[in-house]
């Protein structure tokens, strides 16, 4: 720990402020002692006032041996009346001028005091002791509170910082985790308040990316059994052909049952990745399932399928003739689900009067797919609203741009996909 930590510990700091107030205390003291209790004593601005209490004493003595009727001899033996008279003491003595030395003045006059068997003659003093006495005590009390002044505010002042953090903890044990602690300082309940907040902020965050993990989750089994549904189809479909015999030769057939079995493997590959993110924690896209293909070659098998889907279907559909070579680095799972779902909504939506366009153009880094459809009248079909977005959501994770435009009763999808710099390609 260096010094500079350790100076700004809770306990340090309050040994300081205790010790800062004991000085005062103990200065206001000395203050108070030494120099008013002197000053009252002995200051010349007290002079009258200790004449008066001397009279006053004086007075009150010739009162006690008129009283008690005491002799001159009586009255000097006497002590009960400075047991009960504290604040002067007198001196007695049977001459008016008695030679009393009094710190470098002169012995002020004896005022007579009459006895039973003569005059004696009362000289009065402020008794000392009794006034240190008082002075000491009195002293002592404001030093104290002077001590406990300073130290206490700084105590209360601990204390409610102590209670307020409690309440605000109460606040974040009770839920609220949008509630912001602050925390000045450099001691150890600034340290324990700036603790807190970051567990706060570590607790939000932790529940935002499980949030995130179970919504990216929740969107990739929803996206995974939309995309079942378009293999399932077509696989249903073809099946039909094969049991009705609908094929006009023994080529079709084959042709269908090709891909009757390619979509049945569609489908395995689909439940598998729906599968693998069921049991592992793990974000939707993986990097690791992306090779490097022709993606002249690529493109042009899934479009010729496709089209010959949507014309087996009674659309229009030309696929379209890819004269540039190049390479994609993209699962070709991806790919395949990317075009399931389009032409899976052309059928939907589109209309089979009306051809539809397929264009593939090279632009730069990027390979542009366009495809475009005039939009039918079919009020019975039910749109879930997964397929565009599952199309978007897989052309983006893989680096690509995908955009929707529609005007005039003409839909258009455009999609853009980087091409990879690397030579060698994977023929799929």
């Amino acid at each position: 720990m260096n010094s500079r930590k350790y100076q700004s510990r809770l306990g340090l700091k309050f040994t300081s402020v205790a010790a800062i107030a004991l000085i005062i205390s103990f200065s206001v003291f000395l203050l108070l002692y030494e120099g008013v209790i002197w000053w009252f004593l002995y200051g010349s601005e007290f002079d009258t006032y200790w004449t008066n209490e001397g009279t006053a004493a004086v007075e009150s003595f010739q009162a006690y041996v008129t009283a008690n009727e005491l002799t001159i001899d009586g009255a000097t033996r006497d002590v009960k009346w400075e047991k009960t008279y504290q604040t002067a003491y007198l001196y007695l003595d049977n001459n008016p001028m008695a030679d009393i030395p009094e710190e470098g003045e002169d012995t002020p006059a004896g005022i007579p005091v009459t006895c039973s068997d003569g005059v004696i003659y009362a000289y009065a003093y402020p008794s000392v002791s009794h006034y240190d006495s008082l002075g000491l005590v009195i002293s002592l009390v404001i030093a104290a509170s002077c001590f406990f002044l300073i130290l206490i505010p700084y105590v209360y002042r601990i204390i409610h910082r102590i209670t307020h953090l409690s309440r605000e903890m109460e606040i974040l044990t009770g839920g609220d985790l949008s509630y912001h602690i602050e925390s000045s300082g450099e001691d150890e309940l600034a340290e324990l308040g700036r603790s807190i907040e970051g567990m706060r902020l570590s607790v939000i965050e932790q529940m935002a990316r499980e949030n995130e993990a179970v919504l990216a989750n929740s969107q990739l089994i929803t996206s995974l059994s939309h995309d079942l549904r378009t293999p399932l189809t077509k696989l249903t479909g073809y099946l039909e052909i094969l049991r009705y015999k609908k094929y006009r030769d023994a080529a079709e057939k084959e042709r269908y049952l090709n891909s009757a079995i390619e979509k049945a493997t569609q489908m395995k590959s689909l439940s598998d990745e729906m599968f693998r993110h069921f049991q592992v924690s793990s974000s939707p896209k993986s990097q690791a399932d992306d090779e490097t293909v022709s993606g002249t070659l690529l493109l042009s098998q899934i479009l010729s399928e496709m089209c010959f889907d949507l014309q087996a279907a009674g659309f229009q559909a030309i696929p379209p003739v890819i004269d540039d070579e190049f390479s994609l680095s993209i699962s070709v799972f991806d790919m395949r689900r990317i075009f399931d779902n389009l032409f899976s909504n052309i059928k939907k939506y589109a209309d089979p009067s009306k051809p539809i366009v397929i264009d593939v153009s090279r632009q730069a880094d990027e390979i542009g797919i366009v495809i475009s459809n005039h939009i039918g009248e079919r009020l019975d079909i039910v749109s879930n609203g997964i397929g565009l977005p599952t199309v978007k959501k897989l052309v983006e994770e893989h680096g690509g741009r995908f955009d929707i435009t529609k005007a005039d009763e003409k839909f258009c999808v455009r999609i853009f996909m980087p091409i990879t710099n690397d030579k060698e390609t994977t023929e799929k």
